[in-house]
């Protein structure tokens, strides 16, 4: 995977287009919070998170129902089992949009053990963890959570990593083209 580096240091851009188009439709199945609207899978801008982050919060309060956003636990922040935990719980809800509104919110939402939910976390974390180590070798100083895997109009893909206070401005402008 060829990523290259753009004005910001903590957005990298796939530029071909069928190796982005393949990305959205693998993390599109991956376990997650699905993005609001009708906007489907593929087209949702992919959020890796981790529910003990509090950037992750942050992000969710500033960017929750303005734009097609597709939640994907991890656990970046070591994985402990309190992190998964919340995780599982999310997971777990027969509302997971809501569960993960309490969980960023405070909520404690937990949930026990199961092959499927700890599967779904290991596979979203090794996903991740070539997502970081992509963007490591292209010479990205900033990894972490959140991370958005962003599609572009022009069916390239951004990879932006972390929060910021303009993170609603910069993603809108990536995700429309602009």
């Amino acid at each position: 995977m060829r990523l290259v580096r753009t004005a910001d240091s903590v957005a990298f851009t796939l530029p071909d287009a069928a190796l982005a188009g393949q990305m959205f439709q693998l993390l599109s199945q991956l376990q997650s919070v699905p993005a609001y609207g009708s906007t489907s899978p593929e087209r949702a801008i992919q959020v890796f998170f981790d529910p003990r982050c509090p950037y992750c919060h942050k992000a969710f309060e500033v960017l929750n129902d303005k734009l097609p956003l597709n939640w994907v636990p991890v656990l970046a922040l070591g994985d402990d089992e309190g992190g998964r935990g919340l995780a599982r719980g999310i997971l777990a809800a027969s509302d997971r949009r809501a569960a993960l509104s309490q969980v960023f919110g405070g909520a404690k939402l937990s949930a026990p053990p199961t092959e499927g939910a700890d599967r779904a976390l290991d596979v979203a974390g090794e996903i991740f963890g070539l997502t970081m180590a992509a963007l490591k070798s292209a010479g990205a100083t900033t990894l972490g959570v959140p991370t958005f895997v962003v599609p572009r109009p022009d069916g390239q893909a951004t990879i932006y990593v972390g929060y910021d206070p303009d993170v609603l401005m910069k993603l809108s402008q990536i995700y429309r083209g602009g």
